[in-house]
């Protein structure tokens, strides 16, 4: 239900020539920037399929979807919060770099191989 509002209010206000501009076509730095977005997101499956379809419409390459996908669901605020509530600082800068770069190179292999 949430993933469907948001859905909704991403597809009413959320301009074609923003997504195209920062997410849109096969660059590596739309790549990345997907990757980076996604991390701190609290992207629940639920929610990020129809978000994805809104943005894949509006012109997100299928390369940053993935990104976004991977890095949205692997991490998050909450998820960052509690993992830093039990394990050292060196452990959770590493769990967030860890998801960051499966996010990117997930993003670009389904972008350039598959």
């Amino acid at each position: 239900m949430i993933g469907a509002f948001i859905s909704g209010l991403s597809a009413a206000y959320l301009p074609a020539d923003m997504v195209e501009k920062y997410v849109g076509g096969d660059s590596i730095m739309s790549i990345v920037f997907a990757a980076l977005i996604g991390v701190p997101l609290y992207l629940r499956i639920e929610m990020a399929i129809p978000l994805l379809n809104v943005l894949i419409v509006k012109g997100m390459g299928m390369g940053p979807a993935m990104a976004l996908i991977i890095g949205g669901t692997g991490a998050s605020l909450p998820e960052i919060a509690l993992v830093s509530s039990v394990l050292k600082p060196k452990a959770v800068v590493a769990f967030v770099g860890i998801i960051l770069t499966t996010a990117i190179i997930g993003g670009l292999l389904f972008q350039y191989v598959l």
